[in-house]
């Protein structure tokens, strides 16, 4: 079968079924209202019949294979950027804090779009905003290194 929207709602209909079960855990009202189950069940409640839905239509009409889905040329260029980005972001922000790895993930995502002195000092600027926001005004502590930054 090569049906790229079949398996993407069963896909989807696994993953929604596993955060449906997992959101049951969860209590639906807490003591002053809604608990913290509500919200994930009712919206992977919907997500299910959602997906439930993108099978029967993807049996119903033409087919629509995975070569037709994916990116070329440019746009295949921007999603392995995206990815490589994040991927370096995570893996790096352990080592070298948040602020290291924060400007390393902007400056890949923003290099075909700036010269790289405009990119370097956008990387900057939206690092420490970013930085400013959560570690100052919302006290949410971001890894350091041993340097402070």
């Amino acid at each position: 079968m090569n049906k790229a929207s079949v398996w993407m709602g069963i896909f989807i209909l696994v993953f929604s079924a596993t955060c449906f079960y997992k959101s049951l855990s969860y209590s639906y009202y807490g003591q002053y209202g809604p608990g913290p189950g509500l919200l994930p069940l009712w919206v992977f409640g919907a997500l299910i019949l959602m997906s439930l839905g993108l099978i029967v239509n993807s049996f119903m009409n033409e087919v629509l294979s995975l070569k037709d889905i994916f990116p070329k040329g440019k746009g295949l260029k921007n999603v392995i950027l995206v990815l490589l980005a994040i991927s370096l972001f995570l893996f790096s922000t352990k080592y070298v804090g948040y602020n290291i790895a924060s400007v390393l993930m902007f400056v890949i995502l923003f290099s075909s779009a700036y010269k790289w002195y405009s990119n370097l000092c956008i990387s900057i600027l939206a690092t420490a905003i970013i930085f400013f926001i959560f570690n100052t005004l919302l006290n949410v502590p971001l890894p350091v290194t041993s340097m402070g930054f």
